[in-house]
């Protein structure tokens, strides 16, 4: 998959594709999740130092939190992105996909004891608790923080990019009003709803995205 890039999301690492269908794509890695070249916590400086070393005529799958970076990445940088699919993803996460009463309480938990707030938030993801080992605590922090307020809609209106917008019917973090809402502001784009899935479920089916 020479062509193929991907964007993991929050609290994970580039291992969350290992046992999917884009084991062998080409894998990048959030400030703050493992080994990554890139410095900035800031959604849109990061995009720009994301796409600036990305080649062209590539698709670009993002999930989650990667989803709206892939998202701006293709905004900025249509030249480059011949596909976009974003799984997961939400036009604007609070308070969209979550009120902003969870999201201060989450932002606490993490505060309190950051290691514990990745588990509780792997578990409602419906996810494993592998490599928590790997994140960096100071890094994810700010990059949750740059999410969780941010808002795709001045960078989807006129999207020169063909979109595919896949979410899970059971997802419980982004969430359906989340991918519904981005995909009703983004023109040329097409939503595909898997039943029974969830936030995390919902990687196994990017066989019928490709």
């Amino acid at each position: 998959m020479r062509n193929v890039y991907t964007i993991h999301g929050w609290s994970f690492t580039p291992l969350v594709w290992k046992e999917t269908i884009l084991a062998n794509a080409n894998h990048i890695a959030l400030p703050g999740h493992g080994e990554s070249p890139y410095k900035s916590t800031n959604l849109i400086q990061l995009s720009l130092e994301i796409g600036k070393d990305l080649p062209h005529q590539i698709t670009l799958i993002g999930w989650s939190l990667g989803a709206t970076l892939a998202t701006l990445i293709a905004s900025q940088f249509p030249q480059k992105v011949e596909k976009l699919i974003l799984i997961a993803p939400t036009l604007k996460f609070m308070p969209l996909s979550q009120p902003e009463v969870v999201v201060k309480r989450f932002l606490k938990k993490l505060n309190n004891n950051f290691f514990s707030g990745i588990t509780y938030f792997r578990q409602i993801c419906g996810a494993n608790l592998n490599n928590v080992q790997l994140l960096k605590e100071e890094k994810a922090r700010e990059l949750l923080k740059s999410y969780v307020y941010f808002s795709l809609s001045p960078y989807v209106k006129n999207f020169p990019v063909k979109t595919v917008i896949a979410v899970g019917e059971e997802d419980n973090v982004t969430g359906l009003i989340g991918a519904y809402k981005l995909f009703n502001e983004m023109n040329n784009s097409k939503l595909i709803i898997y039943p029974k899935e969830d936030h995390f479920s919902i990687l196994r089916r990017l066989d019928s995205l490709l």
